[in-house]
């Protein structure tokens, strides 16, 4: 796990964030910088098998949404109902846990939409990788093959330095969980939730449309933010300060109204 405390903590409530699919806390690292230089205590974790855990006893071909829930519970826990950050298939983990837990708020970037995974996204991913998409439905892990694939499925502005150090960073990801978001085999229910949710999404977000991000931010009667001129990876793109200071006057109108 990653975590950045400040020496001065402004805030009294922590910032737990969820990484997405073949990514890990390392992906954070901009806003996580940005958010403790503004007293925020800032966390991000691996999720099972990924980034630092690699290669450990964990195996990343049975992961589920179930295994990585239970390790964002732990962290959670540990630092003490936190406010969460999730990105993409991390935003969905969010909502799972936002369900059972209402943290004092939660953040949902380039999230998988409440429904499920749309099944335009397998029909562009089927046509544009498919050797992934047939590794996929074979619930065999998956992985980005170069950096041409991981600017166009996470990039669309960022330095071509950000995506060579982002395509040398990511991992395999297990089918399981994204299959299970797609089908929906796990089923949310935005009903149960009362914290406070802020949706962000890309104008050229190559995974998940705007209106179903526009239709995530109503279920959960959330705000919405539209970023444009971005692609999936909103915290790593060129502008991310901009989707970083609005995440922090958000928190931080949270923070104080609840003070």
């Amino acid at each position: 796990m990653e975590k950045i405390v400040p020496k001065k903590r402004t805030y009294d409530t922590p910032i737990l964030f969820i990484h997405g699919a073949w990514h890990g806390a390392w992906c954070w690292k901009n806003f996580m910088n940005f958010l403790a230089d503004k007293g925020f205590a800032c966390y991000a974790l691996d999720l099972p098998a990924h980034g630092e855990r690699r290669g450990g006893d964990e195996n990343i071909h049975w992961q589920t949404l179930g295994t990585y829930l239970t390790a964002v519970r732990k962290v959670a826990a540990e630092i003490g109902n936190p406010f969460v950050i999730g990105h993409s298939m991390g935003g969905y983990i969010a909502m799972l846990y936002m369900q059972e837990a209402n943290p004092p708020g939660a953040v949902l970037i380039g999230s998988i939409p409440f429904r499920r995974l749309p099944p335009g996204t397998f029909a562009k991913m089927t046509k544009d990788f498919p050797m992934m998409t047939a590794r996929a439905m074979a619930l065999m892990p998956t992985s980005v093959k170069d950096e041409r694939m991981y600017r166009k499925l996470f990039l669309y502005n960022a330095p071509d330095e950000v995506c060579r150090l982002g395509y040398e960073s990511v991992g395999q990801e297990s089918s399981i969980p994204l299959l299970q978001s797609a089908v929906p085999l796990v089923r949310l229910k935005p009903d149960r939730v009362t914290c406070p949710v802020l949706v962000a999404a890309a104008e050229h977000d190559y995974f998940f449309p705007m209106k179903g991000q526009e239709r995530t931010a109503l279920a959960y009667k959330g705000e919405y933010r539209l970023y444009e001129g971005m692609g999936h990876n909103l915290m790593m793109e060129d502008g991310w300060e901009k989707v970083a200071g609005d995440i922090h006057n958000w928190l931080v109108g949270l923070q104080e109204g609840a003070s």
